[in-house]
């Protein structure tokens, strides 16, 4: 095996066991991406950590009052400036 050939197959190991953790995550949400996003934002609340926030799209989701989540375009959301 030359040297080349053993860090594709590192990388291909790194690569699948990322899938695994990522499916093993998804799977302890019963595979709800909304829950799993609702809990990594909490557990970002509480830590107290300094959030990063990227540029915003063209398409966003909001919280509606009821727990759903609706589709919005920019068009129809006021944006503050930071």
């Amino acid at each position: 095996m030359t040297n080349t050939q053993s860090v594709d197959s590192d990388t291909d190991s790194i690569i699948q066991e990322l899938h695994r953790v990522r499916e093993a995550i998804v799977d302890s949400f019963g595979g709800d991406l909304h829950k799993l996003t609702a809990d990594a934002r909490e557990r970002q609340s509480r830590s107290g950590q300094a959030i990063w926030r990227g540029k915003q799209s063209s398409q966003r989701v909001d919280q509606i009052p009821d727990g759903k989540s609706a589709e919005t375009d920019d068009s129809s959301v006021c944006h503050e400036s930071p």
